[in-house]
């Protein structure tokens, strides 16, 4: 039997999943703003505690509806999502940007050489950043380029 939001690997109703998945988003936020208020001393511990569980609650009981979920059990589930043609799509664009940023970092780190050479040295993080960010447009572009000529 599916429904669209699926049962638990380990058995019982769409119910039993959700109410465990939002039991474990409610543990994991309460970790996280705790951890949060320690990090915060100057703040009130209790609104750093309700902004950041209000905040986590929903990523972290997404994430364990993921970790639990029987995918068999969901309506209009792909049996193989791996055998699509999008996840064909993203592993084209996925080795096509990893030469990208390849061939970015290898100029970016000469840049950074003879930058340094004449007393410009920038911080390593954001240019570690930019890098990232540079791989993730890469993929979102050639991704949708893929898509609009195999579309």
């Amino acid at each position: 039997m599916t429904s669209r939001f699926g049962r638990s690997r380990f058995g019982g109703s769409t119910a039993t999943l959700l109410i465990t998945s939002v039991a474990i988003g409610l543990v994991g936020g309460l970790a996280l703003g705790a951890i949060a208020a320690m990090l915060r001393p100057d703040d009130p511990t209790w609104v750093v505690l309700l902004v950041f569980t209000a905040s986590t609650l929903p990523i972290v009981a997404a994430l364990a509806w993921v970790l639990l979920v029987d995918r068999a059990t969901l309506t209009d589930a792909p049996r193989n999502p791996g055998d699509s043609i999008e996840s064909a799509w993203l592993d084209t664009a996925a080795s096509g940007a990893f030469w990208d940023i390849v061939a970015a970092a290898g100029l970016g780190a000469a840049a950074l050489t003879f930058a340094d050479g004449a007393g410009f040295s920038p911080s390593v993080a954001p240019v570690l950043v930019g890098l990232l960010v540079l791989a993730a447009l890469d993929v979102g572009a050639r991704y949708l380029h893929q898509r609009k000529i195999h579309g």
